[in-house]
C-alpha cells in the first residue's frame, strides 16, 4: 500500500510493517515512497507536511535536513504560520508494525527519532504508542517543549510490545507564527535502546551494565592498570612498569610523576633475540557506555629506539572483532620526550571498549609506552586546522547560538556591488568560500559565527591564524575574530576586528592566538545596515608557529601611505571648496568603468592593490558630458616642523586623451592653500607610473601636502596617485628606473585596407569605450546619409550586376546626446619604418554634420587628446577623398575613425568606405602659394579673369582652378566665389581692407575663410620656396638677423609679445613632442646649435598664437630681401606669418605658410617694396586643430637688395620616401602617379636591380582615357639652351598609352614638346632626352609630363627626370643610367627592335615637325654600343629630315588641335639597312 504526498499534507491508509530481524528505519529519502507510509490523522485539519531546506520559507525551519545534512534532503513538519492558530494540534501517525512472535512474551524494541524545535517557546512535541485495537493513549511516552536552537536533537524510548503498535507523533502550535517542528530519520531496532547487542555471548547484561564506565581517568599508579585486559592471542605481551622493572631503552621515567619510580604500560624489545617475522601484541581497556555525542580519549606515548612499528588504536563494540583499519595510528618517535596525543571515538550506539596494538618489526629495538589516559566529553582538540572551502566547512562548524548562517557560494554574491567574484583559493568563478549574505531576511547587528575544531593550549607550542577576507560594498559592518574556552564557550576574547568597505580585493588577515586551556577560534560576521554588506573569508590555515608578520593592518596616521587600507593614513577629503572627490580604488574594480587609468597599483603591481584616483564621473559611475573641468583636492596628515631640508616623493599615472592637471601644495597649518604650487605636471604621460619628487624647504610650522587634481572636459582623462614616501630631515634616494615587463604583442596585418562588403569587416572591431557603435549600411537609413557605396556605386550597379556594397555609417539617432562617440579601429598594423598613405573616402552631408577624427594609437596607448586629422561639417551630398600620412613606427597601431555627435539631432550621420594603406608618403604636392591678405573688390574686378562659383569652393580648389589657366593670383570671395589674375593686375587697385572682413567660411571647408562682402581673399601662386644667391655677402646683413646661437643676446633683440597665447622657445636638439619638430637647427645642422620654436601640444590649444617682435629695423628707398629658414612637420601644423609692424601705418603681412613642409628646413626669401620708414617684423605661429606641429624658425637674415632668382636646374631620383624634389600632382586631371619604394616586392615594372620610380596604373579597362599631370617647381629661364632627359617605360600593347612632356611658361602658355609612343618590338625601360632654348622657355617655366592611359590596361613608369642648363651631348650615347637594361643583351643577331619616338617641335606657327627614329640592330657597331645603354631619343634639329606618311594622335590636355607625328625619320642622312622597301632612302 502506497503513501501518497499532496501540497494539502501526508496522508495514507493504515500499512502493515513486519520488523523481524534488523530494523524499520525512514529518512524520507526514498524517491519511491518518501513518506515510508507516515501519514496525517485527517481529524485535526492541521497537517504535518514535508520539505527541503532548499525551499525554506521560514526562518525558523531547519537549513539542512538531519540525513544528508544539507538542502536536499527531506524532513517533515508543522507550519505554525497563518492560517493556523494558536494551540492547533497537529498528529502524524506510523504505519502499523507487526512483531511476529511465537508466545506472548514482550519484545524489546527501541524507537529512535531526531527533532528539531526553533522560534518562540510555546509549542510542544509528543511522543504516544498505540498498541494494536486501542485508541491513541491519554499520556505520551514522552515530550518536550520550547525553543531549542536551530539545530537537530537525537532521542531515543525503550518500548516493550507484544504484537503490533504505531507511533504517533504530536505537535502543538505555539502562540506565535515562528516556531516550526521538524522530524527526520525515525527507526525502531530490536533491543533496548543502550546495551550489548542480543546476539552477543559475552557478560551477562547484568554484570556489562555494571562495569560500564562513562568517566575514565588512569595514570596507572597504585598498583591499578585502570582494568586492561591482555589479548589472549598476543603474540608477546604488555607489561607494567610496575611489576616488570625498568624496560630496555624505555623512556627515562613516568609521565605522571616524572620519575623512575612511576608507572606506565610499555611493549619492549625482545629479550630472546630478534622475531623473524612482523608480530602484533593487544591491550583491551575496560567497558564503556555507549554515548550519543563525540568524545575524546587523551594520553600520552613514548617511542624510544630503531625500527619501532606502529601503535595502533581501535573503538569496538563489546567482543566484536575489531575494525580492520584503526581509528587512530602513531609510528613517530618521541625521543627523551613523552608525547600527548589525541583519539576520536565517534558516536556510539552500544557500549565499546578501546584496544591499543602494537605491530613490533622484525628488526624492533626499543619502547613502546602509554601513561596518562583520560576519556573526556566533546571532540578532540588539534593542533592545526585548515579550511580552503572547496568540499565544505571540513572540521569547521556553524555556530548554533547566533542569528544566522555563513553560506557556501561559487562566483559572485547575489547582490550588486558587493561580495567577491572569484575565490580566493583558486582565483576563479568555479572556487569556493564561506560568506554572509546581507540582502535579505536579516537585522543590523545580527552576526553569523563560524566555529573552528577544538584547538590545543598554547603552553606548549605557538599557534598562528592566518586566513583571507573580501569587505567590498557601501553596508559592510564589522568581522571579528576571538577565541573562547573550549569548554566554556560564553568567555570570549576578541582579537582581531575589522569594519567598513575595504575594496573589492581580497585581503590577508594575521592573529597570533595565545590560550592556557583549549579553545576553538569563531569568525564573527556582522549584518550592516543595507544589502551592500556581503562579508567573505577564505584559507582558514591555524599552524603551530609564529607569525611571520606579513599582514599587518596599517591604518595608522601619516603622510607615508601606499592607500592598501580603506583609511588611507587618514588623509583627508576637501569637503566644500573643491568639485569632487578622489576615489579610493583598484585595478579590479577600476576594470568595470571606462578602461583608462590604471589597471595595476603601483605598490602591489597587481589589480588588486588600491590608489587614489580622479575622473570625470560622477558619484553613480557613468560619464556626463561638461565642457568644464573639476578639481578634487586630497590633504595628508599633518608633518611636524622641518628644521632641515625634507623631500616627498610620490608615484603618479596620467593616462587619457584628455588628463589635464595634477599639482602640489604644501600648506601651513592655520593658513589657506598657497596660490603657487610646489610641483606640476599637465597632460596624457602615458599608461603607466612615473615617480616625482618635491623637495620641502625649512618650514618653522607644522604643515600638510596637498595633491589638486583637475579633469579635463571628456570622459578619458584619468590622474592617479600612490605611495607616497615622507623623508624626513632627508634628501629623496637616487632611483634606477626598472625596466617595463616583456609584452606580448598582439597579432598584426601588413595591409588594413577595407570596402566593407564582406560581412567581417576586414577585422575592424568597434571600440569598447565609446558610447555607440558604428553600423554597416549598403543604403541611407531615413533622408539622409549616403544612399549608396563608393565603392561599386549607385543603385543601379546592384541591380545590373548583383552585387551591393556596403560602408561604415555614423547613425545620428536623436536620442543620442551631444558630443557622444563612435569609434572604429583597424586591425593591428605591423611596424613600418618606411612611410605609408591612408586613403579614405567619407561622407558628410547635413546641416547637423559634427566631426570626424582620425587618431593613430600604437599599442599600448590610448587615444590622444588631439586627433592626426579631424574633419568638420558639411563637406557635400557626396563622396569626398581624404589622405593621411602615416609615419614610420617601431610598435604595432591602430588607425582608429571616430564620428562625434553634434548640437543638431538629425541631418548629422557621418560615413566612410573604401580605406586604402600604400607605401610612401601621401602625394600633396609642393605649396606654391602665399596668402597677401584682405582686399576691397568692386564690380569692376580687382581680379577679372577666369570667375567661376562653386558650392564647394575650397582656398585648395580655386587656387588649383587658377593655376591651371597660368594666373598668378587667385581670390576667394563671399562663401563660393572665385577669380583669378595675371601677373601685373593690380589686385589691390582699391586698397586693403582689414582681416576681420574676410569673415565668410568657404562653402566646401567652413574652416578657411572664403573673403567677405565685397571682400577678396587674394593668394599670390608664383611663391616658390628660393635659394638665396651664392654669392650675397653676409656683411650686408643687417639688424634684425639673427641664428639665435649663444651669445650675450642669443635672441638678437627679439622679444616675446605680451598679449599673446603663449612663447616662442630658445631650443636645440630635438623638440618635447613625437613626430614633429626639427632634431637640430639649420646653422650648424648639430643637436648643439639653437633655433626658436613653438611647442603645440597640450597644454596649448588650437586657434593659440604665439608672437616673436624683432628689434627696430631702418626702412630703405630701394627692395630689400628678409629671409628665414623654417621647419614645419607634422600633421597638425598650423601658420607661420610674417608681419611688417609700423607707427601709424597697418599691419601688412609679407609672407604666410602654412601646414606640413616636409621633415627639413627650407627658406623663405620674401621681397618687400620700398618702405621709408622705420619697422618691425612680428613671426606669429599659430596652433591648429592637431597640435602635432611644431613650428620652428632660424637664420633670420635682412638684405637691403632683391632676394634672388628661382632655381636654374632640376633633377630627381625619386629614391628617398617621401621626397619628389618639388614635383606636385595636379587636381584637374582624373588620375594620380604613384611611389613605388624598391624595398616592397611584387614591382608593377619589372626592372633590373633596385629602382624607385612613379608609375600609373589603369584603374580597369575602360573605353575612356585617364590622364595623370606630375608639374615641377618653377626653374629660371635665364640661359641659352636646357636639355630635358628622363627615363621612361610604355606597355608594347597599346599605341593609345602614351607620355607627353610638355613646358608651361612664366605667362602660363603651355607647348608639348614630346610625344612617346612604344610599339611591339619595345622591352623595358627607355631613356630620352631633347633641347629646350631659351626662346621656348622665357623668364620662367615649369615642365609637365603627362600620362596618359589608353582602352587597354597598362603602367606607364617615370623616372630620373632631369633638367641641366646647357645642350644636350651631341655625341649619341648618353652617361651611364642607374640600371643597365638585361633585355638588350639577350638580343641575337637577327633580331630587329625599334623605338617609335614620336616628338614634337615647337613652332610659332602652329606647324610641328614629325620625326620618327629607326636603329637597326644589325649592324655590329650599333649591337656594342646599344648593349651597353639603354634605347635613347636623340634630337638633333638641324640635320633631321621628316618623310612618309604622317600619324595623328589627340591631345588630351591641351585643346583638340591634333598633333602630326612623324612615322620615319633620317638621322644624319643615314638609313639603317632592313628588309623592307625604303622610299628617299627612309626605312618605313
Amino acid at each position: 500500500m502506497m503513501l501518497y504526498t499532496l501540497a494539502s499534507g501526508l496522508y495514507t491508509i493504515i500499512m502493515l510493517i513486519e520488523v523481524a530481524y534488523g530494523y524499520f528505519t525512514c529518512n524520507f529519502e526514498n524517491s519511491v515512497d518518501r513518506s515510508c507510509g507516515f501519514y496525517n490523522d485527517t481529524a485535526n485539519g492541521f497537517n504535518w507536511k514535508m520539505d527541503t531546506a532548499y525551499i525554506r520559507k521560514s526562518f525558523t525551519r531547519p537549513t539542512a535536513d538531519h540525513s544528508y545534512f544539507n538542502q536536499s534532503g527531506h524532513y517533515v513538519f508543522i507550519e505554525s504560520s497563518f492560517p493556523s492558530s494558536h494551540g492547533r494540534m497537529s498528529r502524524l501517525l506510523s504505519p502499523t508494525v507487526v512483531i511476529p512472535s511465537s508466545s506472548n512474551t514482550s519484545t524489546d524494541l527501541c524507537l529512535k527519532f531526531y527533532y528539531h524545535m526553533y522560534g518562540p517557546p510555546n509549542q510542544d512535541l509528543h511522543v504516544f504508542v498505540r498498541e494494536h485495537g486501542e485508541n491513541v493513549p491519554q499520556y505520551s511516552h514522552w515530550n518536550v517543549s520550547g525553543n531549542l536552537g536551530d539545530t537537530w536533537h537525537e532521542h531515543s524510548i525503550d518500548m516493550s510490545i507484544n504484537f503490533g503498535f504505531q507511533i504517533v507523533f504530536q505537535g502543538t502550535k505555539g502562540s506565535q507564527y515562528h516556531g516550526d517542528i521538524s522530524l527526520d530519520d525515525i527507526s525502531v531496532t530490536r533491543g533496548q535502546c543502550i546495551g550489548i547487542p542480543v546476539n552477543a555471548t559475552t557478560t551477562p547484561a547484568t554484570s556489562t551494565a555494571a562495569s560500564t564506565l562513562n568517566e575514565f581517568v588512569c595514570n596507572l599508579e597504585f598498583n591499578d592498570i585502570c582494568g586492561f585486559t591482555k589479548d589472549t592471542r598476543n603474540a608477546f605481551d604488555w607489561q607494567w612498569r610496575g611489576n616488570s622493572g625498568q624496560p630496555t631503552r624505555g623512556p627515562l621515567g613516568d609521565h605522571t610523576l616524572g620519575s623512575s619510580s612511576g608507572f606506565y604500560i610499555f611493549v619492549s624489545t625482545d629479550p630472546n633475540g630478534q622475531q623473524e617475522q612482523e608480530l602484533g601484541s593487544r591491550i583491551v581497556s575496560p567497558l564503556f557506555s555507549g554515548n550519543s555525542a563525540r568524545r575524546c580519549l587523551r594520553f600520552f606515548v613514548s617511542m624510544r629506539g630503531s625500527n619501532l612499528g606502529r601503535l595502533n588504536g581501535y573503538v569496538m563494540q563489546n567482543n566484536y572483532t575489531p575494525r580492520l583499519v584503526p581509528n587512530w595510528s602513531f609510528s613517530t618517535p618521541t625521543v627523551n620526550m613523552w608525547k600527548q596525543v589525541f583519539m576520536d571515538i565517534p558516536r556510539q550506539r552500544y557500549n565499546y571498549r578501546v584496544m591499543f596494538e602494537v605491530i613490533r618489526g622484525k628488526n624492533f629495538d626499543g619502547t613502546v609506552a602509554i601513561d596518562d589516559l583520560i576519556l573526556t566529553n566533546g571532540v578532540c582538540p588539534v593542533i592545526s586546522a585548515s579550511c580552503d572551502f572547496e568540499r565544505g566547512l571540513g572540521n569547521f562548524i556553524q555556530d548554533t547560538s547566533d542569528d544566522k548562517n555563513w553560506y557556501l557560494r561559487r562566483g559572485g554574491t547575489p547582490s550588486y556591488g558587493t561580495g567577491p567574484t572569484n575565490d580566493h583559493t583558486l582565483g576563479t568563478y568555479g572556487g569556493s568560500y564561506l560568506y554572509l549574505e546581507t540582502s535579505y531576511g536579516t537585522t543590523p547587528g545580527h552576526v553569523a559565527r563560524l566555529l573552528s575544531p577544538v584547538l590545543m593550549t598554547t603552553t606548549k607550542y605557538p599557534r598562528c591564524l592566518t586566513f583571507w577576507y573580501h569587505m567590498y560594498g557601501a553596508n559592510i559592518a564589522t568581522l571579528n575574530v576571538y577565541i573562547v574556552n573550549g569548554t566554556d564557550s560564553n568567555t570570549h576574547n576578541i582579537l582581531w576586528s575589522m569594519s567598513g568597505n575595504r575594496g573589492h580585493k581580497w585581503r590577508a588577515a594575521e592573529v597570533h592566538l595565545d590560550s592556557a586551556v583549549d579553545f576553538q577560534v569563531v569568525f564573527e560576521a556582522m549584518q550592516g545596515d543595507g544589502y551592500r554588506g556581503d562579508i567573505a573569508i577564505d584559507d582558514i590555515k591555524i599552524v603551530a608557529d609564529v607569525c611571520p608578520g606579513e599582514h599587518h593592518v596599517h591604518n595608522y596616521s601619516s603622510i607615508t601611505c601606499d592607500f592598501e587600507e580603506a583609511e588611507i593614513c587618514y588623509y583627508e577629503q576637501e569637503n566644500t571648496a573643491d568639485d569632487i572627490d578622489w576615489a579610493w580604488i583598484n585595478g579590479d574594480s577600476a576594470s568595470h568603468r571606462l578602461p583608462v587609468g590604471p589597471s595595476t597599483d603601483h605598490t602591489l603591481k597587481n589589480e588588486i592593490g588600491f590608489y587614489l584616483f580622479v575622473s570625470y564621473e560622477n558619484a553613480y559611475g557613468y560619464y556626463q558630458f561638461s565642457h568644464q573641468s573639476k578639481k578634487a583636492w586630497l590633504k595628508s596628515p599633518y608633518a611636524s616642523p622641518q628644521k632641515s631640508r625634507s623631500c616627498v616623493e610620490f608615484w603618479y599615472h596620467m593616462y587619457g586623451r584628455n588628463a589635464e592637471n595634477l599639482k602640489v601644495f604644501f600648506q601651513k597649518q592655520g593658513e589657506e592653500i598657497p596660490a603657487t604650487h610646489a610641483w606640476k605636471q599637465s597632460g596624457d604621460q602615458g599608461n603607466f607610473w612615473h615617480r616625482a619628487t618635491v623637495d620641502v624647504g625649512l618650514v618653522n610650522v607644522a604643515f600638510r601636502v596637498v595633491f589638486e587634481a583637475t579633469t579635463g572636459t571628456t570622459y578619458q582623462n584619468d590622474i592617479a596617485i600612490d605611495d607616497v614616501t615622507f623623508y624626513n630631515s632627508t634628501s629623496c634616494p637616487t632611483f634606477v628606473t626598472e625596466p617595463p615587463p616583456p609584452v606580448t604583442l598582439p597579432p598584426t596585418t601588413n595591409n588594413a585596407s577595407c570596402n566593407f562588403d564582406n560581412y567581417d569587416i576586414c577585422s575592424y572591431t568597434q571600440v569598447i569605450n565609446d558610447n555607440t557603435d558604428w553600423s554597416r549600411r549598403y543604403r541611407r537609413r531615413t533622408w539622409y546619409g549616403p544612399s549608396y557605396d563608393h565603392t561599386i556605386g549607385r543603385d543601379y550597379y546592384y541591380r545590373n550586376s548583383g552585387q551591393r556594397g556596403f560602408y561604415m555609417n555614423f547613425d545620428c539617432y536623436s536620442s543620442l546626446r551631444f558630443d557622444y562617440r563612435a569609434q572604429l579601429a583597424t586591425p593591428y598594423i605591423a611596424p613600418n619604418t618606411e612611410h605609408q598613405c591612408m586613403y579614405f573616402y567619407y561622407y558628410m552631408y547635413g546641416r547637423g554634420v559634427d566631426m570626424l577624427n582620425i587618431y593613430l594609437v600604437s599599442y599600448g596607448y590610448t587615444l590622444t587628446n588631439d586627433p592626426q586629422m579631424s574633419l568638420f561639417g558639411n563637406k557635400g551630398n557626396y563622396w569626398n577623398r581624404g589622405t593621411l600620412d602615416l609615419p614610420p613606427s617601431s610598435q604595432p597601431y591602430q588607425v582608429i575613425f571616430e564620428a562625434v555627435k553634434g548640437q543638431i539631432r538629425y541631418y548629422c550621420d557621418i560615413a566612410i568606405d573604401d580605406i586604402i594603406f600604400k607605401n610612401g608618403e601621401c602625394l600633396h604636392g609642393s605649396q606654391q602659394y602665399s596668402y597677401l591678405g584682405c582686399y576691397i573688390d568692386r564690380s569692376v574686378r580687382a581680379l577679372p579673369d577666369h570667375q567661376y562659383n562653386s558650392v564647394s569652393l575650397t582656398t585648395e580648389s580655386c587656387i588649383s582652378h587658377c593655376q591651371s589657366y597660368g594666373s598668378r593670383y587667385a581670390g576667394t570671395q563671399y562663401y563660393h566665389e572665385c577669380f583669378c589674375g595675371s601677373d601685373g593686375v593690380s589686385y589691390d587697385r582699391y586698397g586693403q581692407a582689414p582681416e576681420a572682413h574676410c569673415n565668410r567660411p568657404c562653402r566646401g571647408d567652413r574652416s578657411q575663410m572664403c573673403g567677405g562682402s565685397w571682400r577678396m581673399s587674394v593668394y599670390d601662386l608664383w611663391v616658390t620656396t628660393a635659394t638665396p644667391p651664392a654669392d650675397l655677402d653676409p656683411v650686408s646683413w643687417d639688424v634684425g638677423s639673427c641664428d639665435f646661437e649663444p651669445s650675450d643676446d642669443p635672441l638678437c633683440g627679439y622679444q616675446q609679445v605680451e598679449g599673446d597665447d603663449f612663447d616662442w622657445t630658445l631650443n636645440s636638439g630635438n623638440t618635447s613632442s613625437f613626430e614633429t619638430g626639427p632634431s637640430n637647427d639649420h646653422t650648424f645642422r648639430t643637436t648643439e646649435g639653437h633655433y626658436m620654436y613653438i611647442e603645440s601640444s597640450l597644454p596649448n590649444r588650437p586657434g593659440k598664437k604665439a608672437r616673436l617682435l624683432s628689434p627696430v629695423i631702418e626702412g630703405s628707398i630701394e627692395v630689400m630681401c628678409i629671409q628665414f629658414y623654417y621647419h614645419m612637420k607634422g600633421d597638425g601644423i598650423g601658420i607661420l606669418t610674417v608681419i611688417r609692424k609700423a607707427v601709424g601705418i597697418v599691419d601688412k603681412q609679407l609672407a604666410m605658410i602654412k601646414g606640413h613642409q616636409g621633415d627639413a628646413w627650407k627658406v623663405e626669401a620674401v621681397e618687400m617694396k620700398p618702405f621709408n620708414s622705420k619697422f618691425q617684423l612680428i613671426f606669429e605661429a599659430s596652433v591648429d586643430m592637431i597640435p602635432y606641429g611644431d613650428i620652428a624658425i632660424d637664420d633670420i637674415i635682412i638684405l637691403r637688395q632683391p632676394c634672388g632668382g628661382h632655381l636654374k636646374e632640376s633633377s630627381c631620383s625619386f629614391d628617398n620616401v617621401g621626397d619628389w624634389c618639388g614635383y606636385k600632382q595636379s587636381d584637374e586631371d582624373d588620375l594620380d602617379w604613384e611611389w613605388y619604394n624598391h624595398n616592397v616586392k611584387n614591382p608593377p615594372i619589372d626592372s633590373p636591380g633596385e629602382r624607385s620610380y612613379l608609375f600609373l596604373t589603369s584603374p580597369s579597362t575602360s573605353p575612356t582615357k585617364h590622364i595623370a599631370t606630375l608639374e615641377s617647381h618653377v626653374i629660371d629661364g635665364y640661359t641659352n639652351q636646357h636639355c630635358v632627359e628622363l627615363d621612361y617605360f610604355l606597355p608594347q600593347n597599346s599605341t593609345s598609352t602614351t607620355m607627353t612632356v610638355a613646358i608651361q611658361a612664366h605667362n602660363g602658355t603651355e607647348s608639348n614638346i614630346l610625344t612617346l609612343v612604344a610599339d611591339e618590338d619595345m622591352q623595358g625601360w627607355q631613356h630620352c632626352r631633347t633641347n629646350l632654348d631659351s626662346s621656348n622657355v622665357g623668364e620662367q617655366f615649369k615642365v609637365i609630363f603627362i600620362g596618359i592611359l589608353g582602352d587597354k590596361p597598362g603602367v606607364i613608369g617615370l623616372d630620373n627626370p632631369t633638367v641641366t642648363q646647357g645642350s644636350c651631348e651631341d655625341e649619341r650615347t648618353t652617361s651611364e643610367p642607374k640600371q643597365t637594361n638585361s633585355l638588350l643583351t639577350n638580343t641575337n643577331s637577327n633580331t630587329t627592335s625599334s623605338v617609335v619616338i614620336v616628338f614634337t617641335g615647337l613652332s610659332t606657327l602652329l606647324s610641328v615637325a614629325l620625326l620618327m627614329v629607326f636603329i637597326s640592330h644589325t649592324s655590329q657597331k650599333y649591337k656594342e654600343k646599344l648593349s651597353r645603354h639603354f634605347p635613347r631619343c636623340v634630337i638633333y634639329e638641324k640635320n633631321a629630315k621628316a618623310t612618309g606618311e604622317s600619324l595623328t594622335i589627340d591631345n588630351p590636355l591641351y585643346g583638340s588641335e591634333p598633333t602630326v607625328v612623324a612615322t620615319s625619320v633620317i638621322v644624319d642622312g643615314e638609313s639603317p639597312p632592313t628588309n623592307g622597301s625604303t622610299t628617299n632612302g627612309a626605312h618605313i
